[in-house]
């Protein structure tokens, strides 16, 4: 089932009350307190109800805790027996409630872990309570009584605790799946849609388990007892997230997701022994404890599973990466050479590979750089258990850190480009970052399900997108054309190694203009090197880039004529070959990756604004890429021109199967004649 995505709206919190309309990340199925005994309980809500005749309350609730002394909707405005108002209480196992005075119905035991289904109605006159098994479907308690007092205590009744002359007592550990409270008016005859009160809705917000109420639109967090308590304050609790699925295809790849500090992504894959990563991301803030792949899950102590985080080292002042395996210390990996720690630069791409196969020998590689993890502390700080380790309530989120029953913590202002994970050598995760309904997420291709935001996740430039085959092709096109303003990303990465095939012609020949072009920023910097240039003119010369600007003088480009290019720029490597003459030759041994994706027609500056663009046509287009140092290069893309059966002109990509319609303005015909058709079982004939 498709998730509703709602948006904020804002909201300011009061003493007991949000104020203020606002709409929560999503809903869950509860939210309560913690059912350790070990732990202090001191979150409750004041709803800002009187406790007053009249009032009647429905209640879905699960106890966690069931042999102590209970509020779950109380108030109590002195010390006497006659002076409560408890619409759901619970005392010595058995379900109670007070009008005056206390009322235990002893006919039913209270069960832990069970669902139940409480109405209670206090007025005068009248009180009962009826509660429902909604494991069994039986009735457990009917109860009622008949008396005649009439109470106003002018005094809020507290859910979750309760309300003791304005203190806090008699803490409930318990899971609220829902609650609803009407107080009948003057005249009132029945509880009905216009005194309806209260209507709390479990929900996440801000990375929080809280309360949707719904009648005032107002979100409503745990309140905290603000004097007398030496504890540490916890928040309210909620169930430990799970992943957000969709069916895929996508309607769109997009060139990252990016953290927005408040949603993560539920990845589905445990933290424990067994997993390898890779992802490929971007810090995008200097400062503060962020995480970008973890998950915790106990409340304080042991628990955790960090596998990229960052944060000052002990004694340092540059943010660098950390893990945890297992324990609450952290391990600051250090390169095995140097000792130095790993440092976690804002607006910089990273490429990290954490493998915890071993637990003897955990390891992170930064960039292809091997950087020590050891648990044992032989050569890092890191002391964690040498042993297997699995986190088995919750599971590893990206853009964040999964705390389980706690929500969210940690969010991290980053970027995910790509993401793969696999469990005891099985690749479980091929994740890419995507649209679909207007909503970004992270697109699996073992399962082809796409993997949605616990709340709210920002999406690439909407400029930078791939789009994937939504359209299909209907007929082939002798080329494609650009007048200046169309472009295509390719979805291949501007770096060292690699190859491509091109087919094309210049309509016209500019000064500067990119053909097949990538670049880390619009400065004419070398460091990092980022310039990218496969297919370039410059003073209406053939030129490429690789570190620095190689024009060639000798070569001059001409408008309307046919060019075949094979260009390959790798480490040690640089040649263009136009027409079957080699054009230019280079041996620059530095690593090249301009931190952004090819683009077709213009030049992609740092996924920023698209720079020197070109008026030419593509006939066909070929890339190839291969890991640094390997002699195999492997096809990536086989473009070919082509107009979808909805009228959309681009490029038909062989290899992936997928459509790529222009990033910029839509591709016209501009003259271009179709060469082929699409017959009646789908497949793409050319003549």
């Amino acid at each position: 089932m498709k998730p509703s995505r709602l948006c904020v709206l804002g909201g300011v919190f009061a003493a007991c009350l949000a104020v203020g309309a606002a709409t929560p990340d999503m809903y869950v199925d509860w939210v309560g307190n913690a059912a350790d005994a070990s732990c202090y309980v001191n979150q409750y809500v004041d709803t800002g109800v009187n406790a007053q005749s009249g009032t009647k309350a429905e209640f879905e609730i699960e106890f966690a805790v069931v042999d102590q002394d209970h509020s779950v909707l109380d108030a109590r405005y002195d010390s006497s027996n006659s002076g409560r108002f408890y619409l759901l209480h619970l005392y010595q196992k058995h379900f109670s409630l007070g009008y005056g005075e206390f009322l235990e119905i002893k006919t039913h035991t209270v069960q832990p872990d069970t669902r139940y289904h409480v109405i209670s109605v206090l007025e005068t006159g009248y009180q009962s309570m009826v509660v429902t098994n909604l494991v069994t479907g039986e009735e457990v308690v009917n109860y009622t009584a008949s008396k005649t007092p009439t109470y106003n205590f002018n005094t809020n009744i507290y859910l979750l605790a309760c309300n003791y002359n304005k203190g806090y007592y008699y803490t409930c550990r318990a899971r609220l799946y829902g609650v609803k409270i009407w107080q009948k008016g003057e005249g009132d005859a029945d509880y009905n849609d216009a005194n309806l009160m209260r209507d709390y809705r479990p929900c996440m917000y801000s990375g929080k388990y809280e309360f949707h109420e719904k009648v005032s639109d107002t979100l409503v967090e745990g309140k905290v007892k603000e004097s007398g308590s030496s504890s540490n304050a916890l928040r309210l609790r909620g169930p430990a997230s799970s992943p957000i699925c969709v069916d895929g295809p996508p309607d769109y790849l997009l060139n990252y997701v990016a953290g927005s500090g408040k949603g993560v992504i539920d990845t589905g894959v445990p933290g424990r022994t067994g997993i390898r990563v890779v992802t490929d991301m971007e810090w995008r803030t200097a400062s503060g404890e962020k995480c970008y792949l973890g998950n915790y899950a106990a409340d304080r102590g042991l628990g955790r599973f960090y596998v990229i985080h960052k944060a000052f080292p002990v004694g340092g002042v540059t943010q660098s990466v950390w893990t945890a395996y297992g324990d609450a210390k952290r391990g600051y990996p250090t390169n095995i050479l140097t000792g130095t720690f790993a440092p976690a630069y804002p607006y910089r791409r990273y490429r990290y590979e954490a493998d915890y196969t071993d637990p003897a020998n955990v390891t992170l590689s930064l960039d292809g750089e091997y950087l020590s993890l050891v648990p044992d502390g032989s050569t890092t700080n890191l002391v964690a258990d040498s042993a297997d380790y699995r986190v088995t309530t919750t599971n590893l989120t990206v853009l964040g850190c999964n705390w389980g029953s706690q929500g969210l913590a940690w969010f991290s202002y980053a970027r995910c480009y790509t993401l793969k994970m696999w469990e005891d050598g099985v690749l479980v995760r091929d994740f890419l970052p995507c649209l679909k309904d207007g909503i970004a997420g992270l697109w699996n291709q073992v399962d082809n399900k796409i993997y949605m935001p616990l709340g709210k996740t920002a999406a690439g430039s909407m400029t930078n997108d791939v789009p994937i085959c939504i359209h299909e092709p209907d007929r082939y096109l002798d080329y494609i054309q650009s007048t200046g303003t169309e472009y295509i990303n390719t979805g291949v990465r501007g770096r060292s190694d690699t190859k491509a095939e091109i087919e094309m012609e210049w309509c016209e020949v500019g000064e500067d203009w990119s053909f097949l072009d990538a670049r880390g920023s619009i400065y004419h910097d070398t460091t990092p090197n980022s310039r990218f240039f496969m297919w370039h003119t410059s003073l209406a010369r053939f030129a490429y880039g690789y570190v620095s600007y190689a024009r060639q003088d000798q070569a001059r480009a001409a408008a309307n004529t046919r060019y075949h290019v094979v260009t390959e720029l790798a480490k040690g490597r640089q040649t263009l070959t136009v027409n079957d003459q080699l054009i230019a030759s280079g041996s620059d041994s530095r690593v090249v990756d301009a931190g952004c994706n090819l683009y077709v027609f213009v030049a992609n500056i740092g996924d920023s604004t698209p720079s020197y663009f070109s008026k030419a046509r593509l006939y066909r287009l070929k890339l190839w890429q291969k890991s640094t140092d390997e002699t195999d290069y492997v096809l990536l893309r086989d473009f070919r021109p082509a107009i979808a059966k909805d009228g959309t002109i681009g490029l038909w990509e062989i290899v992936g199967q997928r459509f790529y319609p222009s990033a910029g303005t839509p591709f016209a015909l501009n003259g271009a004649q179709t060469t082929g058709r699409v017959n009646a079982g789908g497949a793409i004939i050319v003549r």
